[in-house]
């Protein structure tokens, strides 16, 4: 699929009270999209942001919704300046493990022989259907906090042993590099159904 299609859905309340806006559609049309929601990012009474995405194990898919999600973060007024970076970096690792570990089960070979592109062009010959596996997002933005919950469709992992890990991970390890930023960026992290879903949650404020 040359043109990526995403499903997404964005819940606010605010001054011009709730507000549920979905998109549907090729990444082309998106900026549209864009343009009817940015007035409701910019309301300084915005309260809460719920996004809702579900897309494939797509490098564009996941360019498109990291650049979403920074546009969402950097116009919002709830998010302070200094957690700008650790909630993009928080969505980034999340993504990235769903797709490229619970998805696709990305072999560490590419890390050295071999962009992920030219391995995702080897999947659409080989395994097309695989590029087809869909990840579900949730990203929750409220006054004092903002969490993420992702859902991939994978098979699971041991994650308990990845969380219990204490020191870096060596670099040529396939998992656990981006638990471990994880650990280190988030103030809470927890996974269920066997590590395919992941939550996180980062305060901006104390409980």
């Amino acid at each position: 699929m040359n043109i990526a299609t995403v499903a997404l859905q964005l819940e606010m309340t605010g001054k011009y009270g709730p507000k549920k806006l979905n998109f549907t559609d090729h990444l082309a049309n998106y900026t549209h999209f864009f343009n009817r929601i940015v007035d409701y990012l910019h309301d300084p009474e915005l309260q809460t942001l719920t996004l809702n995405s579900t897309f494939e194990s797509r490098r564009r898919h996941i360019e498109w919704l990291m650049s979403f999600s920074e546009h969402i973060l950097y116009k919002v007024p709830m998010v302070p300046p200094e957690f700008l970076s650790p909630m993009l970096l928080i969505i980034h690792e999340a993504v990235s493990n769903a797709v490229y570990h619970g998805n696709l089960s990305v072999p560490n070979s590419i890390r050295t022989r071999k962009t992920f592109h030219e391995y995702e062009e080897e999947l659409a010959v080989a395994q097309p259907k695989l590029l087809e596996r869909q990840a579900t997002l949730t990203l929750r933005l409220f006054r004092d906090y903002g969490e993420l919950t992702i859902t991939d469709s994978g098979d699971g992992f041991n994650y308990q042993r990845e969380l219990n890990r204490d020191a870096p991970p060596s670099p040529d390890r396939e998992m656990g590099r981006g638990i471990y930023i994880l650990k280190q960026t988030a103030d809470e992290i927890d996974f269920q159904d066997n590590g395919k879903t992941l939550h996180v949650r980062k305060n901006w404020r104390q409980p």
